[in-house]
Parts: structure tokens; C-alpha cells; sequence
């Protein structure tokens, strides 16, 4: 009678273990889910464009940066530094040519210096910062073309 009753009891306590280990798994995959990522978004690359499509023609036009991952996802941990640079022009002057990315994005500002029409390629490279980032280019016609309907 006694050995069966060793029995009961190792059986109850290999019983106790099997749920205590399913009880904390399950609490740990709670915990794992609910507790955010530190950030999944890794940027490789620089994203840039001026301001919204049908935008009306102005002397100032944002051009706005972004550290991008390979889905377009902004890295908002980066604060990295990035020369923009612009192709030759008799109309358009960049006010800045080397800013900060804050939370993973920055604005540079061009003016118009001169009236007329032209097409130029801007070209945001890394200088430097956490990781290096490819290029990024971006067509800018001056002044914006008119979306009818926007």
C-alpha cells in the first residue's frame, strides 16, 4: 500500500510541475505581446519630396527627409546628419545644405530667387550618424504643375 502511495505523490507532483510550466508560459507570452517592440524599423535609406501635389506656386518650398526602411517605414530612433544638394539653378536656392534628422525626418527650405520654369535633381546623402543610409533623389519641377480637381 505504501509504494502505491509514493506513486500518488510523484505523480501529483510531476501533475503540479506540467501545470505550473503552462501557467508560466502563458504569462510570459502575455507579457511578451503587450510589451512594445524597441523598434522594429531600421532605416536604410534616405526618402525625399517636396511639399503636396497641387500645391500653389510659392518662393518657399519644403523639401522634406526621411530615414527610411525597405517599406518606406520612418526610423524615428534616427538623428542622423544629411547634406542635401541640388543640381545647378538660375531660380532656386536651398537655405540650408546640411541638417539634423529629428525622429527620423528633416525639412530644408528653397527659395526662389529669380521667376522662370526648371527641373532639379535633388540629393540627400548621409554624412553621418548611426548607420549609413543609401542616397536618396527626388525631380523637382519649379513652380509645382496645377492638379485640376486637387
Amino acid at each position: 500500500m505504501e509504494r502505491w502511495r509514493k506513486v500518488e505523490i510523484a505523480q501529483s507532483i510531476f501533475a503540479l510541475l506540467i501545470v505550473s510550466l503552462l501557467v508560466s508560459t502563458s504569462f510570459y507570452y502575455i507579457w511578451a505581446s503587450t510589451t512594445p517592440p524597441e523598434s522594429s524599423v531600421k532605416a536604410i535609406k534616405l526618402r525625399v519630396a517636396s511639399g503636396d501635389p497641387g500645391s500653389k506656386v510659392t518662393t518657399v518650398i519644403p523639401i522634406r527627409i526621411w530615414a527610411v526602411d525597405d517599406e518606406n517605414r520612418v526610423d524615428k530612433s534616427r538623428t542622423d546628419v544629411v547634406k542635401v544638394e541640388m543640381s545647378p539653378s538660375q531660380i532656386l536656392r536651398l537655405r540650408e545644405t546640411q541638417v539634423s534628422l529629428v525622429a527620423g525626418e528633416a525639412t530644408v527650405e528653397a527659395y526662389a530667387v529669380a521667376s522662370g520654369q526648371e527641373n532639379l535633381l535633388i540629393t540627400v546623402v548621409w554624412v553621418e550618424g548611426e548607420s549609413y543610409l543609401k542616397p536618396g533623389t527626388f525631380l523637382l519641377a519649379y513652380p509645382p504643375p496645377a492638379y485640376p480637381g486637387i
